[in-house]
């Protein structure tokens, strides 16, 4: 093995132990083991030492190193402070600590022993040691206040120091987390140590500072070196997902490791491998790799990081080499740094993972203790996809057939390609590509992971026969590659298209004229008829549809209902012309047509593919007949009547003269006129017909009247037609009754009750109640004499003066009651007495009313003349008893005749 190089520093230590071991205060012992058997004297020899007890003067001493092996048993000495070594006047020195079981050392040891009893006895008297300012590691290590003797307090496991103090393995990160349990042991390590990327160092040191109180204070710095021993295999710390190296908590070994290398690489490239770990240091860590088996593809390579070793890289054989192994007597010399490297594997074939996907290698890590330790893992090597592959369709062309009108999100055909790459470069996209003609792309749609194809429109057979769609596939690598196929997509005909009816021209779709009374064979229509399928989808044949499905425009559902019973009677026919390359029919009538019987008629036609099931199409021709004058004006009534009131205004509306004419247009306008001998009391509107009055009419002269009225068409020539009027004059109550002015009757003074004294007789123009008459008593007055003239010539002499002497009975119902009148107008006698003696002359006023609305009413005189009957005897009235005396003025003419009235 190479001896490390150590720094001038150790170099010193190194001579002054060589100095301790001539002087025999130190005892350096080299052991043998031969690795189980004592007789293999082939083995290669390594190191060990053993604590051997030794006291020095601390006051000769500034500081100690002392070197200790790593896993010494709890209790151990460490170093005894009072071992006598007056005659070195170094201020540092270095004691190597040693164990060794044969007998040689024994009996050193012995000596030994007995000298530092004999100080030690000295040196209790009046000495006492003590550990300040050296926490944590204090607590690694016991110190006797009274002997000064340092042992092993815990245990001490070099590999598990290196979290703990910085002078110990700091190959590893700072960067950690720790924490101790019951047992001072390390429980885990963060994931990201690193052995390659840091400085590693072989010294493992923990320094104790210690103070002796006797004749005067001293102070050491006692160094304890912890010595590494081959007890940790190499492992390897992976991270299956990342590669980081990672310590778990049971430090147990990953079986395998992945590692992935792309099929692109070039020859030359390298695939980083992680190191594996081994926590001892120096020579006890990892000096060779191995891989088996060796394959033309790969080839390992391990690399130095470290400047000052030197390694040997045998890249033909796969394996790594150290020099000879240096025994342990170096390492306490010098402190050589564990092997910094990079482990990788050189590409040196180029790799196809579509032939071979992945390698797996047996790797072995070798340390350089001695014994030698090893691990062997997995390492699985995989090759990862490169897109160097394209899809691939199973067919270059793919047919189809597809019927037309295939519902939308019908499947029609999947197509599928495969892309013998692997990962996102296999997954395989599909589209329509632009290569294929818009109008195709629009009726499909195409699912880009399953390759299906599905209508999206209706496909139409009459349109497209043949559709090509050109499919593209494409994979999902970085770069994708693709590739495109064909499919044939061959429409079949269905008999989804109806005849369809074109008018010629096009305006006779919706009307056609035929004159009325036309004869038969008059052409009404021609039309084509054509169907879009094809073969007997596409053959049409056309017929006129039943009659009763027809629609009629009349007025006489009767006689049209007749006329659809009789079988015989055809209106029209329906004939194919023979004209090439297309279907033609024509329409004719068959029949004459009334227009004021039948004015439309909506021939349906029914045209038939020979398809199965066969489609139907309907199509009308909408026949008018023309009009032609051949009819008359028509009055509603052939003879009106109208009853109007007499002295109706003029300009007054009678009534509206109906009449109508069956033909149409022209022929059915009409003009009015009015005739006959009374025709000059009205007028009639020649457009509407409407009669009103043009004269006053008075019914007690002309009650009744009568003419004609006239209708005539603007047909050429013309046609008219009349019809009578009567005009009824109806009576208005416009005349009061009418009576004599002055009516005188003579009665009886003696006249009885029961017999009329006279009838009055009245007359009223007007007829019904309007002529009815009542008689209405409204006065009575009586008149007195005013003289007792008994003759008959003295009373009718004295008529004109007897309203100088006359009495108005009106308020006396005696009076009022004397007279009454019946409702034929005669007058009785009421209950009173007449007595021509006192009122021989009543003057009764009567009132004449009609019962019309309003009432008429006319007023006359009646005098009643009362004739005396001899029923007085005469009497004096003067001179009487009471009035006897007459008194004359004596201016009084002489021969004055003085008379004086007698009443009888």
């Amino acid at each position: 093995m190479k001896l490390y190089s150590l720094n001038f520093f150790n170099l010193i230590i190194f001579l002054l132990i060589l100095i301790i071991i001539t002087t025999n205060y130190c005892t350096y012992t080299r052991i043998h083991n031969n690795n189980n058997n004592n007789n293999n004297n082939n083995n290669r020899k390594i190191q060990k030492y053993n604590s051997l007890s030794q006291t020095m003067f601390l006051s000769e001493l500034k500081k100690l190193n002392v070197y200790l092996l790593e896993e010494e048993s709890i209790g151990r000495e460490v170093a005894n402070l009072q071992f006598p070594i007056n005659r070195l006047n170094n201020s540092n020195e270095n004691y190597l600590i040693n164990h060794n079981n044969n007998d040689e050392e024994k009996e050193e040891e012995g000596k030994v022993e007995k000298e530092k009893e004999k100080e030690e006895e000295k040196r209790k008297k009046s000495n006492y040691y003590q550990i300040f300012n050296s926490e944590p590691q204090s607590k690694y290590f016991h110190l006797d206040a009274k002997t000064g003797i340092i042992r092993v307090a815990r245990r001490i496991d070099r590999d598990q120091l290196c979290p703990l103090f910085k002078s110990c393995c700091t190959y590893l990160n700072h960067h950690y987390h720790h924490h101790h349990n019951n047992n001072n042991h390390i429980n885990y390590f963060n994931k990201q140590f690193n052995l390659i990327n840091n400085e590693q160092l072989t010294n493992c040191q923990l320094d104790l500072n210690i103070r002796s109180d006797d004749q005067y204070t001293n102070i050491i710095t006692v160094s304890v070196h912890i010595i590494d021993i081959n007890d940790n295999s190499p492992i390897w710390l992976l991270n299956s997902k990342s590669g980081l190296l990672n310590f778990p908590d049971d430090h147990q070994k990953q079986d395998v490791m992945h590692v992935y290398v792309s099929e692109s690489s070039l020859i030359g490239d390298s695939i980083q491998l992680t190191p594996a770990v081994d926590q001892d240091a120096g020579s006890n860590n990892i000096m060779k790799y191995m891989i088996e088996p060796q394959l033309p593809e790969f080839q390992l390579e391990w690399t130095s990081l470290d400047r000052d070793a030197t390694m040997a890289n045998n890249q033909f054989s796969g394996e790594f080499q150290s020099s000879d192994i240096q025994s342990y007597s170096d390492h306490f010399i010098r402190s050589p740094p564990g092997p910094r490297h990079e482990l990788r594997l050189i590409v040196r074939s180029l790799l196809d993972r579509e032939t071979k996907s992945l390698y797996e290698f047996n790797l072995t890590a070798i340390d350089g203790g001695s014994p030698s330790r090893n691990t062997t893992i997995k390492l699985q090597v995989h090759v990862t996809d490169f897109n160097d592959n394209s899809p691939i369709f199973e067919k270059d062309t793919y047919t189809v057939d597809l019927h037309e009108n295939a519902r939308p999100h019908t499947p029609v055909i999947q197509v599928k390609a495969n892309d013998i790459d692997e990962g996102s470069n296999a997954q395989i996209k599909y589209r329509i590509s632009s290569l294929t003609k818009p109008e195709f792309i629009r009726l499909f749609t195409l699912d880009p992971i399953t390759g299906w194809i599905h209508v999206q429109w209706e496909v139409d057979y009459e349109i497209h026969k043949k559709i090509i769609l050109t499919i593209e596939a494409n994979d999902g690598g970085s770069l994708p590659r693709s590739t495109t196929c064909i499919v044939e997509i061959t429409v079949l005909d269905e008999n989804d298209h109806s005849p369809e009816l074109h008018f010629e021209p096009a305006h006779l779709t919706n009307y056609a004229l035929v004159p009325e009374n036309e004869k038969p064979g008059r052409l009404v229509a021609v039309f084509t008829a054509q169907d879009k399928d094809s073969g007997d989808n596409g053959r049409v044949s056309c017929r006129l549809a039943e009659t009763r499905k027809w629609t009629f425009d009349t007025q006489n559902k009767e006689k049209l209902e007749s006329l659809l019973l009789n079988p015989t009677e055809i209106l029209f026919s329906l004939q194919q012309m023979h004209m090439p390359f297309s279907i033609i029919y024509k329409l004719t009538t068959a029949s004459s047509f009334d227009r004021e019987f039948i004015s439309k008629i909506t021939v349906w036609i029914t045209c038939s593919d020979y398809g199965i099931p066969p489609r139907n199409s309907t199509g009308s021709v909408a026949v008018r007949i023309s009009d032609v004058n051949d009819e008359p004006p028509i009055f509603s009534q052939t003879h009106y009547y109208f009853n109007i009131n007499e002295n109706t205004e003029i300009g007054t509306i009678i009534n509206k003269i109906n009449a109508t004419d069956p033909d149409e247009g022209e022929n059915a306008k009409l003009t009015f006129w009015l005739s006959g001998q009374n025709a000059n009391y009205f007028d009639v509107n020649k457009v509407t017909g409407y009669l009103t009055v043009q004269k006053l009419l008075d019914r007690e002269l002309i009650n009744e009247l009568r003419f004609q009225i006239h209708a005539a068409d603007n047909g050429m020539p013309s046609l008219n037609s009349s019809a009578d009027i009567t005009i009824i004059i109806q009576d208005v109550n416009d005349n009061p009754p009418s009576i004599l002015n002055k009516i005188e009757f003579y009665i009886l003074e003696n006249h009885t009750a029961s017999l009329a004294i006279g009838k009055i007789t009245a007359y009223d123009a007007d007829i019904g109640r309007n002529a009815e008459i009542t008689f209405t008593l409204i006065q009575c007055i009586a008149y007195g004499l005013n003289t007792f003239n008994s003759s008959d010539s003295i009373v009718h002499e004295s008529y004109e003066n007897y309203l100088s002497n006359k009495k108005n009975f009106s308020q006396s119902l005696e009076i009022m009651y004397t007279f009454f009148i019946a409702k034929d107008g005669q007058i009785y006698l009421g209950r009173s007495k007449l007595d021509r003696e006192l009122y021989p002359l009543y003057e009764l006023t009567v009132r004449v009313e009609d019962q019309g609305t309003p009432k008429l009413s006319s007023t006359t005189i009646v005098l009643i003349h009362i004739l005396d009957v001899n029923d007085n005897t005469p009497q004096f009235i003067f001179p009487s008893i009471s009035n006897n005396t007459v008194y004359v003025r004596k201016e009084t003419k002489f021969s004055r005749k003085w008379s004086y009235n007698i009443w009888n």
